[in-house]
C-alpha cells in the first residue's frame, strides 16, 4: 500500500461528497423549476385526456427524482455535520451509525397535510 496514493484518493473521494453536497440545491431548484412550468402549462391550457395523462406521469417522474435528491443531500448534511468524526478511527463508526439513522428516517411513508386518503381516492378516481 502506497500511503501517499492512498490519502490522495481519500481526498478525492472526500471532494466528490463536498461537490455533491453543493450542487444537489441547484439540481433541486432545476426540478422544482421543471415542476412549475408543467403545473402552469397545465393550468394555462385546456388538455385532453392524453395530454393530462402525460402531463401526470412527467409530473410523477420529477416527483421521484425530486425525492432521490432531497434524500441525498439529508444524508450529505448528516455528514457534513458529523464529519469532524471522521479524524477518530473509534468516531468513524458513529458516523456510519448516524448515517444509517438518517437514512432510515427518510423512508416514512408521507403522512397527508390537507386531504385524507378516501378524499385523494375520491377526487382521482380509484
Amino acid at each position: 500500500m502506497n500511503v501517499k496514493e492512498t490519502l490522495i484518493e481519500v481526498q478525492k473521494l472526500l471532494q466528490v461528497l463536498e461537490d455533491k453536497y453543493l450542487d444537489l440545491p441547484k439540481k433541486q431548484s432545476e426540478v422544482d423549476s421543471k415542476l412549475s412550468d408543467i403545473y402552469h402549462y397545465i393550468e394555462n391550457n385546456n388538455l385532453n385526456t392524453n395530454q393530462r395523462y402525460r402531463a401526470v406521469g412527467a409530473i410523477a417522474k420529477l416527483r421521484k427524482e425530486r425525492r432521490e435528491i432531497l434524500n441525498e443531500y439529508e444524508l450529505l448534511k448528516t455528514y457534513k455535520l458529523h464529519e469532524q468524526k471522521l479524524c477518530e478511527e473509534s468516531n468513524r463508526k458513529m458516523l456510519i451509525a448516524e448515517l444509517a439513522k438518517r437514512e432510515k428516517s427518510l423512508d416514512l411513508e408521507y403522512k397527508n397535510r390537507v386531504y385524507t386518503e378516501e378524499e385523494l381516492q375520491k377526487i382521482i378516481g380509484n
